[in-house]
């Protein structure tokens, strides 16, 4: 993921606004996601969903 520190995000980092603040409004802005950005890839027969959570490391919470 790439967090773009345009004014706003900056403002919210500097005032230590908790994490899911600052993700929620960075994706309001427009941050996609890599879970996003991996549904968009399988939708579009880039990969598979088995690659998106092994990179993401879904699977092996999973299996805890």
């Amino acid at each position: 993921e790439l967090l773009t520190m345009d004014d706003t995000v900056s403002e919210l980092v500097l005032s230590n606004a908790p994490g899911y603040v600052i993700r929620e409004t960075a994706m309001q802005q427009g941050m996609i996601t890599m879970m996003q950005d991996g549904l968009n890839k399988i939708r579009g027969g880039i990969t598979t969903i088995s690659e998106v959570y092994e990179t993401l490391g879904t699977v092996s919470r999973m299996a805890q």
